[in-house]
């Protein structure tokens, strides 16, 4: 009787927003063609509904990628265009204190794979970084890094927009131990379920995460914003709002596109005295963002795994570069792990 009464409890607690969002995630077997561009949203761009933005791409900021998961993992391959790294191989790149600054800006080939636990990821071309001298490109780099996916940066993923960490582990790193208040909203017409996380300091420093999860999509996040006050009464403010997702044939939802925006609000407090999750933020002026779409997608059989390893000779980890077993065609996270052993468990990054 008591495990009767027991598990009728369980059916009737309601289920976190994020725990629905993690069991849609836990489905997601795919592995997707995508493109992002970086550039900016024109004068009062209305994020919430795709059909008011217009999105300026920036000149010579189109990316091209391959992303995959496996419920577990993600994997992600990237880069400028073929044109525009054939143009950053004609020029030599100046030098100085050890960094290369190149004429104009552009995104080396990069291929990257991680869980909530682990990060390893390798520059895929010479051209990478500090020119003819540096062969760092011929070695993986591996790390404990549950939060941080910099190396990602710039080439986005479905869950990664620009917001300094991947979803959710951005919850973890920034507000661990804060629950939320939860309400019920909507965001373009959409009904969600709003999470909001927030974070105060000293001098009315504050920071604070809103996500609208939209349960008719798996609950991905349909719209998210990050604010951080500063004690000048400004505020950086970030956001991202789902356009489109589709299915898996194993079940789970993917986001398929999407757009961010970043501005700078100044004398905030002022400017919205009645602030809350609701209200549309605009600006008068244009202001940075950026676009993601997938313009192809595919069912994912098996472990995710890096790839393209026919330069790479080693494992960086730990200060110590470990070599691969010879043959090495390609690795999962398993196999990274049962290589580096201990290394890989003092090789936190800081």
């Amino acid at each position: 009787m008591l495990s009767i009464i027991v598990a009728s409890m369980v059916l009737q607690s309601p289920l976190r927003p994020l725990d629905a969002f993690l069991a849609n995630y836990s489905a997601i077997k795919v592995e997707m063609d995508f493109e992002y561009d970086s550039g900016q949203v024109g004068a009062n761009g209305k994020l919430w509904n795709a059909n008011d933005v217009l999105f300026i791409p920036g000149p010579s900021s189109e990316i091209h990628g391959r992303w995959a998961c496996d419920g577990i993992a993600e994997s992600c391959a990237f880069s400028s265009t073929d044109v525009v790294l054939e143009q950053a191989k004609k020029g030599k790149p100046q030098l100085e204190g050890g960094k290369a600054f190149f004429a104009f800006k552009f995104v080396p080939k990069v291929e990257a794979l991680w869980d909530k636990n682990t990060l390893v990821y390798h520059c895929q071309d010479p051209v990478a970084l500090k020119g003819e001298d540096d062969h760092s490109w011929k070695m993986l780099s591996a790390w404990n890094a549950p939060y941080e996916l910099g190396v990602v940066s710039d080439g986005r993923t479905p869950f990664y927009w620009g917001i300094s960490y991947n979803f959710p582990q951005f919850i973890k790193s920034i507000f661990d131990g804060i629950t939320p208040t939860r309400r019920s909203s909507r965001r373009n017409g959409i009904p969600v379920e709003v999470e909001i996380y927030r974070k105060t300091m000293p001098d009315n420093d504050w920071s604070q995460f809103e996500v609208s999860y939209d349960a008719s999509v798996g609950h991905l996040p349909r719209f998210v914003r990050t604010i951080t006050h500063t004690r000048n009464g400004d505020a950086l403010i970030k956001e991202m709002y789902l356009v489109q997702a589709q299915p898996c044939e194993a079940g789970g939802f993917v986001p398929t596109e999407w757009f961010s925006t970043f501005l700078i609000i100044e004398g905030f407090d002022a400017k919205y005295p009645m602030y809350n999750d609701d209200t549309l933020l605009t600006s008068s002026k244009r202001v940075g963002g950026g676009h993601f779409v997938a313009k192809s997608m595919r069912t994912r059989q098996g472990a995710v795994t890096l790839t393209d390893l026919k330069s790479v000779r080693t494992i960086g980890a730990a200060g110590e570069a470990v070599p691969l077993p010879e043959g090495t065609k390609s690795l999962t996270l398993d196999d990274v792990r049962t290589i580096l052993g201990d290394k890989l468990q003092t090789s936190q990054k800081k």
